[in-house]
């Protein structure tokens, strides 16, 4: 996983979420890894799950914001806040049988705020632009992937 600063954003790019030693706020992402698996994989957008980490005491909540048809396969946007007051947004997209965190960016507001192009990072936003995503999927077609599994 790869550390990028750029116009005040930082963000993360690569496999998966922070794994290994993690310090400050990427506790928060490094923590809430399973729970962000599972909800990825069974909740409707809106989904909400909460993470704890018994080591440091921080807890936090995981949303899913929205689901997207993308050239390569799905992807879905999400937010993870925590107890110490980190926010952050990402984008995961399903590859093969799992969940790959393409970016992941501090944000500035609450996780259940979603507001797209305003209080998305922009970082994200390019991420679904490069990736050719369609608009989020409707509710029935959340339900109907989650049932095939994601395919």
């Amino acid at each position: 996983v790869a550390g990028i600063v750029a116009g005040g954003i930082g963000y993360l790019a690569g496999a998966g979420l922070v794994r290994g030693p993690a310090n400050g706020p990427m506790l928060a992402l490094a923590a809430a890894d399973q729970q962000l698996d599972a909800l990825l994989t069974t909740g409707d957008d809106g989904g909400m799950a909460v993470w704890s980490d018994p080591a440091s005491g921080r807890r936090g909540k995981i949303i899913i914001r929205a689901s997207h048809k993308t050239r390569a396969g799905y992807c879905r946007t999400y937010g993870v806040t925590d107890s110490a007051g980190a926010a952050f947004g990402g984008i995961a997209c399903r590859v093969g049988e799992a969940w790959k965190t393409e970016v992941v960016t501090a944000e500035g507001q609450s996780v259940g705020g979603y507001a797209p192009a305003s209080g998305m990072a922009k970082a994200i936003d390019a991420f679904l632009d490069a990736a050719e995503a369609e608009d989020p999927l409707s509710s029935a077609a959340v339900g109907e992937r989650i049932a095939r599994g994601w395919r």
